[in-house]
């Protein structure tokens, strides 16, 4: 039986969106895979039922978390401390801060978690070194959580 894997993210203009395709490119035959973009989506229910979560966001303005993403990860921060495996997300490298977002992320839920940071678009040959270790994380993850 596959693992459950929620991909829960938040895209507006389709930077972040870029990562997520290539996600389910890469990994869909390995994972049960649940995607919900928290910019368009409504009504997630039953988070519990995933083994893995992971989290996508933009950052906006010099540093910010999207208010929708903000939200859930304070709402849901219990929850998220267990099954968070790794966080992806998009920013612009003129801000002094790159990807800040991702890192406010990691501070509300009181833990250090591996982050992709890419500007604008994901593009994986750019991003070699964090594909394999983000491999290595999932690998992880399905040998000891295993049901």
């Amino acid at each position: 039986m596959m693992q459950k894997l929620l991909v829960l993210y938040t895209s507006k203009t389709g930077n972040t969106q870029s990562f997520v395709d290539w996600f389910e490119e890469k990994f869909s035959s390995q994972f049960d895979i649940t995607y919900f973009n928290l910019y368009r989506d409504k009504n997630l229910k039953n988070i519990e039922q995933y083994d893995i979560i992971a989290l996508g966001s933009y950052t906006w303005a010099n540093g910010k978390i999207p208010v929708e993403m903000k939200r859930f990860v304070i709402e849901n921060r219990e929850l998220l401390q267990e099954k968070v495996a790794f966080l992806f997300g998009s920013g612009i490298t003129i801000y002094a801060h790159f990807c800040a977002a991702l890192d406010s992320i990691q501070i509300i839920l009181g833990k250090e978690i591996y982050s992709i940071k890419f500007e604008l678009t994901f593009i994986p040959d750019e991003h070699d070194e964090e594909i394999n270790k983000l491999g290595e994380i999932l690998n992880e993850y399905v040998f000891t959580n295993k049901k």
